[in-house]
């Protein structure tokens, strides 16, 4: 990082050395002409300071300094938290106390570290490198009262740090219920003072018991009240079952010899190495599969098995130890609610079919002369520049006329979406707006009690996949394996959040979205997905987090994308009704979120309006409306209705940003040339 290393301040005495003040003149040697001159800036309620705002327009790429002195009574250690976006590098009284070398969002807590503070005046500097994007930072000290303060915030902010199980450790149930305890009682005294645990047990039948008596999958109930009155709860699950039901092995595989795990080949170990590791992920595989949850997991999942198999058609994961006990989870709470859902229905079977993608030729497709191998020569020019693998598919009027793979990517290869996942999943809420089991502006407190609460009783749907909710993250609390991941989104997150102010990005609040959307249907988040976005296109994906995808191919999504052509249908599938899809198309979110701070931001409901290249819409290759979603993993995904055409570049990671980014575009602007002249954009543009 060029601007991290270089010190541009040499003039006023070096970054050891600087004092600056509002009016501070710096001409940088070398550099651009004209003068820059320091100004005051204060941070925000959340302690931030916004450097893009500051700044204004052109922020990319850019080095910000920002400087502060603080009277100290003695000399005293400080505890340091210390967010940015993006590198950053921090100087105490002259010298350089943390360095941050990374592209990242500010998080005003995410690094922490001690420094030493003198008796008067202490000069604090903070240098600030930004990429593209966002540009703030945030910098708190706390002194020994600071910090124990801080220790119980973090505490009540964090409960999924504050472990509660089974006194003994043990998931694998007896004649008796174990005692449940908090695992640090003092930590846990911060956040709930001296109030018991409320613990209810619930037996294979989803009925309250006082005994294991029966055979199979027991859950327990944990709740306990915070001392700022929000109710705490947690799921956790054992198992009853008989003894033959897990495998004993007499010892693990100490003696020399081939090593019993299978470990990644990509690992950079020796073979003595290999052999070691791989020892000691059998011997702790073999201790967890008798203690622990994941060992009752394992041991209902085998009984279960033992008694039924399967469902016969449906792929191996649904019927996995982790979704099963999901689905037990939701089973229980729904019980414990008096519950009476009403399941979404299965997509229509059509008389007759709608079209599908077919394999066949650019002309076919009715797309120029010349126009694949125009495509191809492109993607191996990009595939000599980044070494990453990819595949291509571009199908056009239902003609699926190029789909080939590059550096070792085979055209059915899997790859990661990341968060294309999001549109998958608004897809899914979706199908329930068509069927009207929930509105998109329905408020999430008529189907999460715990979101009644006064500072998020206006949340809705939308708001969700809007990124307006003030979640923030992916993967939160164990996501949607977690049955009270709504509880925990509010009073960990939500709670320390202002909702309905800024646009924040994150897979939490769609998570929380499809929590709902369980609850109303009765059924599993996993299930949903596979029934309504997986089987009818008939691809091997798996998806286990709405905020991101897991692993799809570039047939899913070209399928999709044909979905989106086909107004809402699929060969014998019609997903939704014709004109429906228009619903979830990007809007101004100020007509949703009354005084939202950016008049002109849109969003849709895991979907976006995708421009080639960046700019206005109106000018993008392909015209205004192609839509898609953005990717951590380089994924390119575009549809353009009006063109009958869809673009899929599959991979599962770049060598870096901007040149993905850049080449995106001119592929998809490639494409966009070859169309014949009937349909060029510039007829749309007109």
């Amino acid at each position: 990082r060029l601007g991290l290393a270089t010190d541009y301040l040499d003039t006023l005495g070096g970054e050891a050395n600087a004092v600056l003040a509002a009016g501070t003149e710096l001409a940088l040697k070398g550099g651009p002409g004209g003068v820059l001159r320091a100004r005051e800036a204060k941070p925000n309620d959340a302690s931030i300071v916004d450097l893009a705002a500051l700044f204004g327009e052109g922020t990319d790429m850019k080095i910000a300094y920002a400087y502060a002195e603080l009277e100290s009574a003695e000399a005293t250690k400080a505890l340091a938290l210390f967010g940015s976006d993006d590198g950053a590098a921090v100087w105490l009284n002259g010298r350089q106390v943390h360095r941050v070398e990374s592209d990242r969002p500010v998080d005003p807590g995410s690094d922490r570290f001690d420094v030493e503070l003198s008796r008067g005046k202490n000069r604090l500097l903070v240098k600030i490198d930004n990429s593209y994007g966002g540009w703030a930072f945030a910098l708190r000290l706390f002194d020994e009262t600071g910090r124990q303060r801080l220790e119980a915030i973090d505490r009540r902010r964090h409960l999924e740090r504050l472990e509660v199980g089974p006194n003994s450790g043990d998931h694998l149930l007896g004649s008796s219920f174990p005692e449940v305890v908090w695992r640090d009682a003092r930590a846990a005294a911060l956040v709930f003072g001296d109030a018991p645990l409320e613990v209810r047990w619930f037996g294979p039948d989803l009925v309250e018991v006082e005994r294991p008596e029966k055979d199979g999958r027991y859950v327990v109930l944990v709740q306990a009240k915070t001392l700022d009155g929000y109710t705490h709860r947690r799921m956790l699950s054992f198992a009853k079952v008989p003894a033959q039901t897990l495998p004993w092995f007499p010892a693990p595989p100490y003696s020399e010899g081939v090593a019993p795990v299978t470990l990644p080949s990509d690992l950079s170990l020796n073979e003595g190495q290999r052999a070691e590791l791989s020892r000691h992920l059998w011997a702790a595989g073999f201790e967890a599969m008798w203690h622990g949850q994941n060992g009752a997991l394992l041991a209902a999942t085998l009984h279960e098995l033992a008694e039924a198999r399967p469902v016969t058609g449906d792929p191996a994961w649904l019927s996995g130890s982790f979704v099963r006990n999901a689905e037990h989870q939701l089973r229980v709470r729904l019980a414990l609610e008096g519950r009476k859902p009403k399941a979404l229905a299965p997509p229509e079977k059509l008389q007759k079919p709608a079209p599908v993608l077919r394999a066949g030729s650019e002309a076919q497709a009715k797309m120029k002369p010349g126009t694949v191998v125009a495509l191809r020569k492109l993607a191996r020019e990009w595939a000599a520049d980044d070494p990453h693998g990819f595949v291509v598919l571009v199908a056009r009027r239902g003609v699926v006329f190029m789909h080939e793979g590059f550096n070792g990517f085979d055209k059915d290869a899997h790859f990661r979406p990341a968060s294309i996942g999001k549109t998958v999943a608004g897809l899914t809420v979706g199908r329930a707006v068509d069927q009207g089991l929930v509105s998109l502006d329905q408020q999430l407190g008529t189907m999460l009690p715990d979101w009644q609460a006064e500072r998020t009783a206006k949340v809705t749907l939308r708001h969700c996949f809007y990124h307006v909710t003030g979640l923030r993250g992916h993967f939160g609390h164990g996501g949607l394996y977690n049955a009270y991941l709504d509880n925990d989104l509010m009073i960990q997150d939500a709670a320390f959040a202002e909702p309905l102010k800024a646009f924040i990005y994150g897979g939490n609040a769609v998570d929380l979205a499809g929590k709902a959307l369980e609850l109303v249907t009765g059924q599993s988040i996993f299930r949903l997905l596979y029934e309504n976005l997986q089987k009818p296109f008939g691809e091997d994906v798996t998806q286990f987090d709405l905020g991101v995808g897991d692993r799809f191919t570039a047939l899913y999504l070209a399928k999709i994308g044909q979905m989106f052509v086909n107004d809402g249908a699929y060969g014998e599938h019609r997903l939704f009704k014709p004109g429906f899809l228009r619903a979830l198309w990007p809007k101004r979110i100020a007509d949703y979120v009354p005084g939202f701070e950016d008049e002109a931001a849109e969003s849709g409901v895991g979907l976006s309006f995708m421009v080639d290249p960046p700019g206005p819409r109106q000018r993008g290759a392909l015209g205004p409306n192609v839509l898609g979603h953005g990717s951590g993993s380089g994924v390119a995904w575009r549809i353009a209705p009006e063109h009958e055409l869809v673009i899929v570049v599959g991979r599962n990671g770049f060598e870096a940003w901007q040149k993905n980014e850049e080449w995106s575009s001119r592929f998809v602007q490639a494409v966009a040339e070859s169309l014949p002249e009937s349909v060029h954009p510039q007829t749309l543009h007109q």
